[in-house]
C-alpha cells in the first residue's frame, strides 16, 4: 500500500525524472572508474581530495546563498535579480581570493596544512567562480521545476567531466580538477543557452541593494550555516591529511565517493523536489506532513542501500586495481555516514525552504562539533591505525545527523500547528 502510494505521487515522479539523469550519469562514474583509478592512482585521488576540501569549505562565500532564495519570489524578475546578484558576488569573491593567494600564498597553505597542492593551488580562484555561476543557475532550473532538463543537463555534465580527465591523464592530479571544473561549465552554457531572457534583464543598482536586504537571512544566517556545514564534511579530510599519507587519504576520497553516488542521487532528486514542494503556498501547511513522507522513504532507501553495500563491498578492489586493497575495510567504516547522509541530512533544506535559517545554523553547528571535534581529540591524543580513525569520524557523524535531523523536526511542527 505504501509503495504503490508513493508511486502515484507526483513527488516521486519528480524525483524520479531527477533521479533517471543522477543514475545514468554516476553510471558514466562507474564506467570510467577503473580507468582513471589506475592510471591517477591513490596520491593523486589524496592530492585532490584535498583540493577539494580548500574549495569546498571557501565555496559558501562565492553566492553568500542568495542563490537558494531564487526559489521563493513570485515573480521571475525577482529571481533573476537574484541570478545576476549570485553572479556579482561570486566574480568579486573569485578576484578577492586570487588576490589573497597573490599576497599570502605562503600563509594560505600553512592554514590549510596543503604543501601537496604545490602549483595547483592557483586553480582554487578559477573553481570557486565556475561553481559560483554554475549555483544559482541550477537553482533557477528547479524554480522552473523543469526537472527534464536538469536530468539531461546532469548527464551531460558527466559526459563532459569524464572525457576530459580521460584526455588529461598524463597532467596527474591537474587532470582530475579540470575534469571537475568542466563538469561546471558545461551546466552554466547549456541553461544560459535555454534561457536568453536572463542576459535580457536590465541590471539596477537599487533591485540588487532591495534583494540583498529582502533575502539578508540567506546572506547572513544561512551562508554561516552553509559554512559549518562545509566545516563539517570537508574538514576531517585535513583532519585525516594532516596524521595520515596522501595515499591513504586518497583510498578514502574515492572510495567515499563511488559509495556516495547513489547516495548523491537520491539525496539531490529528493532536496531539488521536497524544497520544490515546501516553497509551494498551496503546501504551506502541510509541511510537517511532507516532511514525515519523505523521511519515511528516504529510511526505507539508506537500509536497504547499506545492506547491498555490505553484500557488494568485496568487489571494490577488483574495479580500482590492486593498489586500492584497503578499499573494502574503507566501505564497511563508511556505513553509519553512509546511512545517515541519506536518512537524516537530505531533508535539511527545509532550513532554507521555510526560513527557519537560524534555526539551521544552531543545527548546523551541533552537527559540526560532532564530525569534527571527537576525531580531532582522539587524533591529537592517540595513534589509531588510519580505519580506526575512520570508524571514530563516522560513528561520531551518525550521533550528529541523527541530532540534526531531530532539531528540523520539531522547529517544523513547531511553525505548521
Amino acid at each position: 500500500m505504501f509503495l504503490k502510494k508513493l508511486k502515484n505521487s507526483t513527488s516521486f515522479l519528480s524525483i524520479s525524472k531527477l533521479a533517471t539523469g543522477n543514475i545514468l550519469s554516476q553510471f558514466i562514474t562507474l564506467i570510467f572508474a577503473p580507468v582513471l583509478s589506475r592510471f591517477y592512482g591513490p596520491e593523486a585521488y589524496g592530492v585532490v581530495a584535498i583540493y577539494i576540501t580548500i574549495t569546498s569549505i571557501l565555496d559558501v562565500f562565492t553566492t553568500f546563498r542568495y542563490e537558494l532564495a531564487i526559489l521563493i519570489p513570485e515573480k521571475d524578475k525577482e529571481a533573476i535579480s537574484l541570478i545576476w546578484l549570485s553572479f556579482i558576488i561570486t566574480t568579486a569573491i573569485s578576484f578577492l581570493s586570487f588576490l589573497i593567494l597573490v599576497l599570502f600564498k605562503d600563509k594560505v597553505t600553512n592554514i590549510f596544512d596543503a604543501e601537496s597542492l604545490g602549483s595547483l593551488i592557483w586553480f582554487i580562484p578559477i573553481s570557486l567562480f565556475v561553481n559560483g555561476l554554475s549555483k544559482p543557475l541550477v537553482n533557477f532550473l528547479i524554480r522552473e521545476q523543469k526537472f527534464n532538463k536538469l536530468s539531461n543537463l546532469i548527464i551531460k555534465q558527466r559526459i563532459v567531466g569524464q572525457i576530459t580527465r580521460l584526455i588529461l591523464i598524463s597532467k596527474g592530479s591537474l587532470g582530475l580538477i579540470i575534469g571537475q571544473a568542466f563538469d561546471q561549465i558545461t551546466s552554466t552554457i547549456y541553461i544560459l543557452n535555454s534561457y536568453k531572457r536572463i542576459f535580457n534583464f536590465k541590471l539596477n543598482k537599487k533591485i540588487i541593494i532591495n534583494q540583498i536586504i529582502n533575502y539578508k537571512d540567506f546572506g547572513l544566517t544561512s551562508t554561516a550555516s552553509a559554512l559549518f556545514n562545509s566545516f563539517a564534511n570537508q574538514f576531517p579530510i585535513l583532519i585525516l591529511a594532516s596524521n595520515y599519507s596522501v595515499k591513504e587519504i586518497g583510498v578514502y576520497f574515492l572510495v567515499e565517493r563511488l559509495i556516495l553516488i547513489p547516495v548523491g542521487l537520491i539525496s539531490n532528486s529528493t532536496s531539488q523536489v521536497f524544497i520544490s514542494k515546501i516553497t509551494d503556498k498551496k503546501n504551506k501547511h502541510n509541511t510537517l506532513k511532507l516532511f514525515n513522507k519523505y523521511a519515511i522513504y528516504l529510511i526505507f532507501i539508506g537500509i536497504i542501500y547499506c545492506f547491498f553495500i555490505l553484500l557488494l563491498n568485496p568487489l571494490l578492489p577488483f574495479l580500482l586495481g590492486k593498489d586500492w586493497i584497503d578499499s573494502l575495510k574503507v566501505a564497511i567504516a563508511i556505513i553509519p555516514i553512509v546511512f545517515s547522509q541519506i536518512a537524516f541530512s537530505t531533508l535539511g533544506i527545509a532550513y532554507e525552504g521555510k526560513r527557519i535559517i537560524l534555526q539551521g545554523l544552531f543545527a548546523q553547528i551541533i552537527l559540526c562539533f560532532m564530525k569534527n571535534v571527537p576525531l580531532l581529540i582522539f587524533l591529537s591524543n592517540f595513534k589509531f591505525p588510519f580505519i580506526s580513525a575512520i570508524w571514530i569520524y563516522s560513528s561520531f557523524s551518525f550521533v550528529g545527523y541523527f541530532l540534526y535531523f531531530l532539531r528540523l523536526k520539531k522547529y517544523l511542527k513547531r511553525i505548521t500547528t
